[in-house]
């Protein structure tokens, strides 16, 4: 399985009854481009019946994870620390999470769960909120 990111371009009624196009991401959990293609339109023409999926990007997305329900996600970047036998040297290897959070506290708290789940070192080297608006998993 592969994250995506699918650009879907839509028109949204917003709170106040404007309409407006918008074109929002949405992270989905696929064998392939194709399929993550398809898998949009699929959840999203009930919805929107006028969409378009404008774009399929792959990410280095590794892991999704906290409430995948509250519409709000964060990419956490975390490093791997190891120590190389041969010569003593630190090396990082860094992994990238989707965190579902309500807010950047729930965020880093849900990441600070994850990491103390670990018998590894690990360190947080960024936490940002992103756009994406839903996350689909594997079918």
């Amino acid at each position: 399985m592969s994250y995506n990111i699918a650009k879907c371009r839509y028109e949204k009624t917003f709170e106040d009854g404007k309409q407006k196009i918008v074109t929002e991401q949405y992270l989905i959990d696929g064998l392939s481009v194709t399929e993550c293609e398809s898998r949009a339109v699929e959840e999203l023409t009930a919805l929107y019946p006028d969409i378009e999926v404008k774009d399929v990007v792959s990410t280095k997305i590794s892991e999704v994870i906290g409430n995948k329900e509250c519409g709000r996600f964060w990419l956490v970047k975390v490093a791997f620390i190891t120590i190389d036998e041969k010569t003593g040297a630190e090396k990082k290897n860094v992994s990238q999470w989707l965190i579902g959070g309500t807010d950047f506290n729930d965020a880093y708290e849900v990441v600070l769960r994850e990491i103390n789940k670990c018998m590894a070192d690990i360190e947080i080297q960024s936490l940002a909120e992103t756009k994406i608006i839903d996350f689909y998993s594997h079918k």
